[in-house]
């Protein structure tokens, strides 16, 4: 799960997909399956019907319909990679007096897992996830509102690299800054660009 591993995002006008792993970019449209999560064909589904991330959502004629949301996100292979904690969306808007708004919904996973570092060896602890998807539906989404949504991908808690390079040194040679805590453990994130949704 590096952030420089490509990262996809699908969209769908009554569905949303998003996917983070290491295939190419994949898309959505207007008749994604609601339980694509369990489709063999996700990635396949999403090209055939829809738009690539970074794309503008058009306005449905059917002004009652609520944007869904199909998120998915693979753990790096490789064994020792750090585990996925949860997934995010993230829904931001223009409210009418001109403010900036956002709200953050995880739909899968948990900050409340368990997971950490042992600061004394730099060893991560507790469970995490190889695989995450859910879908989301927007209950709340206005077609007369601007507004854009993306994925951000949250890892379990990981060793800073200033932690393990104070763990090298003997503890009487270490400098005072080895025992400053938001030096010693990070979570590591990636996220897609947004789709935009315009109103007619």
């Amino acid at each position: 799960f590096k952030t420089h591993d490509p990262i996809k995002m699908q969209y769908h006008a009554d569905r949303c997909a998003i996917v983070i792993n290491s295939s190419q970019c994949t898309t959505g449209g207007w008749e994604l399956d609601s339980n694509s999560c369990s489709r063999k064909d996700m990635i396949e589904h999403g090209y055939e019907k829809g738009i690539p991330m970074g794309g503008d959502l058009v306005a449905h004629s059917d002004s009652d319909m609520k944007p869904s949301f199909l998120l998915a996100a693979n753990r790096d292979s490789g064994g020792q990679e750090t585990p996925l904690q949860q997934l995010q969306i993230i829904k931001g808007w223009v409210d009418t007096e001109g403010k900036r708004r956002f709200e953050v919904h995880t739909v899968a996973g948990s900050s409340d897992n368990g997971a950490g570092v042992n600061v004394t060896n730099g060893e991560r602890f507790g469970s995490g996830h190889d695989s995450l998807c859910a879908v989301f539906t927007d209950d709340d989404f206005d077609p007369d509102v601007p507004s854009y949504y993306y994925l951000r991908a949250v890892e379990n808690p990981s060793p800073r690299w200033s932690l393990l390079d104070c763990l090298k040194l003997e503890t009487d040679a270490r400098p005072a800054a080895c025992e400053e805590p938001k030096r010693q453990v990070i979570q590591e994130m990636a996220w897609t660009s947004p789709i935009w949704y315009t109103p007619k």
